[in-house]
């Protein structure tokens, strides 16, 4: 094989050969780590999602306490008019 002017010359059929399998291997490489780097992102955004559900219910949790609260108070204060 001659590179010539940015143009791959095989001299053999095992040349072109050769160079297809380099390639495809180079190709099959980049596919792997490309798909490795999909799985990290993918499992990076499961546990953001989780931390998001996480901070969701928390935040309602405490909302549902606050009204509690608030009613519990209410409920005192009637306690306390009526004693």
């Amino acid at each position: 094989m001659v590179k010539v002017q940015n143009v791959m010359v095989f001299h053999s059929f095992s040349d072109l050969e050769e160079a297809y399998q380099e390639t495809l291997n180079k190709e099959e490489e980049r596919v792997a780590e490309q798909r490795l780097k999909v799985l990290a992102l993918r499992q990076n955004l499961r546990v953001r999602e989780l931390e998001l559900l996480d901070a969701a219910k928390d935040r309602l949790m405490k909302q549902h306490v606050e009204q509690r609260c608030v009613a519990l108070n209410r409920l005192l204060d009637d306690i306390k008019w009526k004693v």
